[in-house]
């Protein structure tokens, strides 16, 4: 939807280019709002408006407005990297924090960051998440951080479900700038890490 001013009654016709994309009156508040009649494809396109008052005289164009249509819904790339703030990092002991990097395609947004998770195994047993510290991608590298401390009596190696994404709840969101939800299942893990809370 696009929206603007104007005087109250005129006619306001939108532009993609040389393309009508729809129409809309001038409110009393001097304000129009129109979404196009047709959904643009993704892509760049010049916006521009004219305005047709009661006696059908139609103004110049507006100043040319370029807006970018964006369809493409951001995913996880490369591989996770996990590791503990032990040393070694490949060795997590009770306490020790373990973190999982996660890298996406662009910049993202997360609706609260303490619903969205990482699921992982130890030694092949499911139920355990590491959970995000941040509710958006850091600026320019678009990494998340997910963090997991090791409680008492838990042992063995952790590992990535296959065919498996984040897990999202309470309705939790992952989107980017143009509101695309995040699609697809996670990456390979890259990197060891042992969970061993033995004496």
């Amino acid at each position: 939807t696009i929206t603007g001013e104007g005087v109250h009654g005129d006619t306001i016709t939108l532009f993609a280019g040389n393309t009508d994309i729809g129409t809309a009156t001038v409110t009393s508040l001097g304000e129009w709002s129109i979404t196009p009649s047709s959904a643009l494809s993704a892509g760049t396109y010049i916006i521009t408006a004219k305005a047709t008052d009661a006696a059908g005289n139609t103004s110049d164009a507006s100043d040319p407005q370029t807006i970018e249509i964006d369809t493409t819904a951001p995913t996880m790339i490369s591989n996770i990297t996990v590791e503990s703030d032990n040393d070694p990092t490949t060795t997590a002991k009770q306490g020790n924090v373990v973190t999982f990097t996660v890298t996406f395609s662009e910049a993202v947004t997360l609706s609260t960051a303490a619903d969205v998770k990482v699921p992982f195994t130890i030694a092949g047993t499911a139920g355990y998440e590491a959970v995000a510290q941040s509710a958006s991608s850091a600026e320019t590298t678009n990494i998340v951080n997910f963090a997991y401390t090791v409680p008492d009596n838990v042992n063995g190696a952790i590992a990535l479900p296959t065919n498996t994404s984040l897990t999202l709840s309470n309705s939790a969101t992952v989107k980017d700038a143009a509101n695309n939800d995040l699609t697809g299942n996670m990456p390979s893990l890259s990197g060891n890490v042992t969970v061993d809370t033995t004496a």
